[in-house]
C-alpha cells in the first residue's frame, strides 16, 4: 500500500472516530424522543442523602435520595419533550415531609398542562396504606391491581418504653430533661405515657390526619367531612375502593401501560427518573447556591452511615462544608437542608457557628426543613435567614435530656464484678456502675440549665423573639410545621423549591436567571473510601430492620453516650 493510501485510511478511521464520539455525545446529551414519558419508582427507604461506603452498601442497601426524584419532576415540567409522569408506588420509608415534597413537585408538574398517573399492586398489604394513598392523591388519576387493596384508616402512633426490660436486666436509667414536655427520656424511664407526651404527640397526630384528609380531598375533589367518613369506614378491597371513588381504574400494570399509550398518542417513549436526568443534565447558568445536606443523628466527627441507628450528621462533615460554601465567592447563598431528631448539644453547637460565619460572610442561609428538624435538628437551623418546613415536618422541642445508664444490677445478675478505683471527687461522673450523687446531680443541672439557656437565646436571636417567648413554646414540645408557622418558629410552608426561591431573592439573582445547585458535603467515591478510609472501619452485625426497634434506641443512646455530653434528642417516631 502506497504512503497516500495508508494516509487517506489513517485520515478515514480519525474522522470515523470523531463522527462515533459525536454521534455517541448527541445522543447522550439530548437523547430524549418527543412525547418522552418519565417513568418513577417510588420504593424503599427515600433519603436526603447517601454515602457511597462498602459499610452503607451492606447495611444500607441502595436508597433512593429525593431530590432526586423532585428533580426529575422538575426538569420534566420544564421540558417540553416530556409529556407525562407514569410513576410506580410500592412500600416505601419516608416521612410526612419527604412525601409532601414530592406531592408538590407532582402539583407544580400538572399545573403546566401535563399528565400524570400512578400505578399501585396494592395500597398496603395487611399494612397501613394511609401515605401511599396520600401520595397518589396528587396525581390525575390512581391505578390500582385487582387483587389489590387500599388500606385507609386513620393514624396509629406507638411508643415502645424499655423501663420495663431495664427493670428486668438491672439496669437503672439515670436520666432527667428540661421542658415539661421533653418526652425522649420517657422511654428509657417510663412504662407508659405521661400526660404531657400524650398531650404532645397527639396534637401533631392530629394535624397530621388534618393534612392527610385535606391533600385526599383536594385530590379527588371531594368534601373533607366525605374523607373522614371514608377513612372511618376502611379500609376496602379494590372494587370497594373504585366504587367509593377512591382509586380510577382497576387494571394489571400491563393495562396500564396500554391505556398510557393510547393516552400519549399512540406511543409511549418511556426513560426512568434516573436515565432521564443523565440525559437532561442540569442547569447551567452563572449563579450557584450551595445545598448542604444534614441527615440524622448529630454527632461530632464525619458524617456517617450506621447500620442500626441510620445516617449521622457529623459536625466535622457539616462545618467544613459550610467552610468552603462561605470561602467560594461564586456561591451567593446557601440552604441547609436539615433531617435531624438532633443529638449532641456540642456537634449541634458547632455547626450552627458555622451558619452565623455564613452569615457574617454576606451568605443568605436559608434552612429547607425535611421530615423532621427538632431538638438539635432546630438548633442547628435556629439563626437562619429564612426557615422552610413543610405542613407535616416535625419540628421544635426546644429542650434538654442528660443521663447515663446504670448498670451494677446487670453485671450483678451475671455474676461480673468491677472493682473501679478513683483519684478525684467527681472522677467516676460518667461511670455506669453508680447513680449520680446529690452533688453530682447540682453539676448535672447546672450543665443542662446552661445549654436551655443558651438554646432558648440563639432561637430569641434568630427568630426575633424574647427569651420568655421562646421558653412558651419550648419547654421540649413537638410542633408540626404548621403550628411551628403560627407560632414563629418557621418562615413559610413548603420545600426545595420554596427554599430555592428564597435563596434566589435574598442574594438578588433574578426569576429569568438559571441557578445551578452545588451539592455539599462532596462525597467520597466508594474506590476512595475502600483505599484511602478516613475514619477505622468497624465490624458490624446484619440484622434484619423489623427487629431492631429496641436494639436501635440502645445503639443511639450508646453513640450519643460517646459524646460525653448533654443531648438534644428525640427518639424517632413509629407512625403508621
Amino acid at each position: 500500500m502506497t504512503r497516500g493510501a495508508k494516509g487517506c485510511l489513517l485520515a478515514t478511521g480519525a474522522m470515523l472516530v470523531v463522527l462515533v464520539v459525536v454521534v455517541a455525545a448527541v445522543m447522550m446529551a439530548g437523547g430524549v424522543r418527543k412525547g418522552t414519558v418519565v417513568q418513577i419508582t417510588i420504593a424503599g427507604d427515600i433519603v436526603e442523602d447517601t454515602e457511597d461506603s462498602l459499610q452503607s452498601r451492606i447495611f444500607g442497601g441502595t436508597p433512593t435520595v429525593l431530590r432526586d426524584i423532585t428533580r426529575a419532576i422538575e426538569r420534566a415540567r420544564q421540558d417540553n419533550r416530556i409529556t407525562g409522569i407514569m410513576a410506580i408506588v410500592k412500600p416505601y420509608s419516608m416521612g410526612l415531609g419527604k412525601v409532601q415534597e414530592i406531592r408538590d413537585a407532582i402539583g407544580r408538574f400538572r399545573a403546566s398542562g401535563k399528565w400524570a398517573h400512578v400505578y399501585m399492586d396494592t395500597v398496603g398489604e395487611f399494612s397501613s396504606g394511609n401515605s401511599p394513598y396520600y401520595l397518589a392523591t396528587a396525581f390525575d388519576e390512581i391505578w390500582l391491581a385487582p387483587p389489590g387493596d387500599v388500606n385507609l384508616y386513620g393514624l396509629f402512633g406507638v411508643t415502645t418504653f424499655l423501663r420495663g426490660t431495664l427493670d428486668k436486666l438491672g439496669v437503672y436509667p439515670d436520666f432527667d430533661s428540661i421542658g415539661k414536655y421533653k418526652n425522649a427520656k420517657d422511654i428509657y424511664t417510663e412504662k407508659q405515657m405521661t400526660a404531657a407526651h400524650r398531650e404532645a404527640t397527639m396534637m401533631y397526630l392530629q394535624d397530621w390526619y388534618d393534612q392527610i384528609v385535606a391533600g385526599i380531598a383536594e385530590g379527588r375533589k371531594l368534601d373533607k367531612a366525605k374523607v373522614d367518613a371514608l377513612i372511618n369506614e376502611g379500609p376496602f378491597t379494590g372494587p370497594e375502593a373504585l366504587d367509593k371513588g377512591l382509586v380510577d381504574h382497576l387494571a394489571y400494570y400491563d393495562e396500564f401501560e396500554d391505556a398510557l399509550k393510547t393516552r400519549n398518542g399512540g406511543d409511549l417513549p418511556v426513560l426512568r427518573f434516573k436515565e432521564y436526568l443523565d440525559k437532561r443534565g442540569g442547569p447551567s447558568g452563572r449563579s450557584r447556591i450551595a445545598v448542604i445536606t444534614g441527615a440524622g443523628l448529630i454527632i461530632t466527627g464525619k458524617s456517617s452511615m450506621d447500620p442500626l441507628v441510620g445516617y449521622i450528621m457529623g459536625s466535622e462533615s457539616i462545618t467544613e462544608a459550610f467552610r468552603k460554601a462561605r470561602r467560594d465567592h461564586g456561591i451567593k447563598a446557601i440552604i441547609f437542608r436539615v433531617d435531624s431528631p438532633g443529638g449532641s448539644a456540642v456537634a449541634s453547637d458547632l455547626i450552627w457557628r458555622e451558619t452565623q460565619l455564613a452569615r457574617k460572610d454576606g451568605k443568605p442561609l436559608i434552612i429547607s426543613m425535611s421530615d423532621v428538624a427538632a431538638s438539635g435538628g432546630y438548633y442547628v437551623s435556629a439563626g437562619a435567614d429564612k426557615i422552610v418546613a413543610q405542613p407535616g415536618t416535625i419540628t421544635g422541642s426546644i429542650g434538654v435530656v442528660a443521663g447515663k445508664m446504670v448498670t451494677t444490677g446487670f453485671y450483678d445478675w451475671i455474676g461480673l464484678n468491677r472493682e473501679p478505683l478513683q483519684l478525684g471527687n467527681h472522677a467516676a461522673y460518667f461511670y455506669d456502675g453508680k447513680r449520680y450523687s446529690d452533688e453530682e446531680k447540682a453539676i448535672y443541672w447546672r450543665f443542662m440549665h446552661k445549654i436551655y439557656d443558651k438554646f432558648t437565646g440563639l432561637v430569641a436571636q434568630g427568630r426575633g423573639m424574647t427569651s420568655e417567648a421562646v421558653d412558651k413554646v419550648g419547654q421540649g414540645h413537638v410542633w408540626s410545621g404548621t403550628r411551628a408557622k403560627e407560632l414563629g418558629l418557621i418562615d413559610e410552608l413548603g420545600g426545595m423549591n420554596e427554599a430555592i426561591a428564597l435563596a434566589r431573592k435574598q442574594s438578588g439573582i433574578p426569576d429569568s436567571e438559571e441557578v445551578r445547585l452545588v451539592y455539599l458535603p462532596e462525597k467520597r467515591s466508594l474506590i476512595q473510601n475502600l483505599l484511602f478510609p478516613e475514619e477505622p472501619a468497624e465490624a458490624r452485625v446484619s440484622i434484619p430492620r423489623e427487629l431492631l426497634a429496641p436494639l436501635q434506641e440502645f445503639s443511639r443512646l450508646q453513640i450519643l453516650g460517646r459524646e460525653r455530653v448533654f443531648l438534644l434528642a428525640d427518639p424517632p417516631a413509629s407512625t403508621r
